[in-house]
């Protein structure tokens, strides 16, 4: 647990560090805008593309795409449910899902899984990562947002919203990185050049996913507090129980069925915010979702590996 916790010092140490230049007044909080449209823009395509240049997909890997369908099927019904018990207003229920529908599995889970199991197994966790969870993130969770912000934005919504939020995400940089990506993956270009030049890009994810989380970062009141807790146990809960039941579905190895449980249980991502501040949605209350979530699986997740 403390080889875990040691690997999340940085990413906090950067959220604390950025939070108290903006209380000293050196960042303000417009700020957020220009991190926001960088972040989505530039660095995120290109870390997709680094993520992917080392990839070896196989037929067999479809199943984690499956896996990742199954739980954003799951996890959207519970947050739609929520929305519904809690009376949230349409732009609070659209960041709660693009919260539901986000994990952090780079954060907590990879330091876990690099420490508990061998190298194979921590490759399949990077492909359920990237391929189940990472890409219907970034399409699925994307669409949605810009669903939501349209509804937000426009005085009249019409049955083809959805579809031109679709078209939009279609022509996003981020989505058309996986494209770029898959090529790169698939034809294995290792040119040193382009090599060195988007793993030069990509390693400002990190700084910048953490940069905007502390600008946006407030307290919440102490009824807010209960509900985001509340909130952020749910989504751990049922990404546990979505986790088991898929695991027993396909009848999936141990080692296998103990990465796809920890990746589905992985606490709201940071990079959530990057879509709630695009689109127009609750970029401060989703601030306090994924730190009380990310702070809640540190605590959990290591209990859970232990007990697997």
């Amino acid at each position: 647990m403390l080889e875990t916790l040691l690997n999340t010092i940085p990413f906090f140490a950067t959220i604390a560090f950025v939070k108290c230049m903006q209380k000293l007044g050196y960042i303000q909080k417009e700020f957020i805008k220009a991190v926001g449209s960088i972040t989505f823009n530039i660095v995120t395509p290109v870390y997709i593309v680094f993520l992917m240049q080392d990839i070896s997909l196989k037929v067999s890997d479809i199943k984690y795409v499956l896996f990742g369908i199954l739980s954003f099927l799951v996890f959207g019904g519970v947050a739609l449910l929520l929305s519904k018990m809690f009376h949230l207003s349409k732009k609070r229920e659209g960041t709660l899902l693009v919260g539901f529908l986000s994990f952090s599995v780079g954060i907590v889970v990879y330091p876990l899984v690099q420490l508990n199991y061998s190298n194979d197994t921590f490759l399949q966790l990077v492909l359920y990562d990237c391929f189940g969870l990472f890409f219907l993130f970034m399409t699925i969770t994307y669409a949605l947002a810009s669903y939501y912000g349209t509804l937000l934005s426009s005085a009249k919504v019409h049955a083809g919203s959805m579809l031109e939020s679709i078209k939009k995400v279609g022509a996003s940089p981020v989505v058309i990185s996986m494209f770029i990506g898959l090529a790169v993956s698939l034809l294995r270009i290792q040119h040193l050049l382009l090599t060195n030049t988007y793993t030069y890009i990509s390693n400002a994810f990190g700084l910048l996913v953490a940069t905007l989380l502390a600008l946006s970062l407030s307290l919440p009141k102490r009824k807010g507090i209960f509900q985001l807790f509340l909130f952020a146990s749910v989504k751990l809960l049922t990404g546990l129980i979505t986790g088991v039941a898929i695991a027993k579905i396909f009848h999936l190895p141990d080692d296998i069925a103990q990465i796809v449980i920890l990746a589905t249980a992985a606490p709201v991502s940071a990079s959530a915010l990057i879509f709630t501040e695009q689109e127009g949605l609750d970029t401060e209350w989703m601030g306090q979702f994924t730190a009380v979530s990310l702070l809640l699986g540190l605590a959990i997740l290591p209990v859970v590996i232990a007990i697997l």
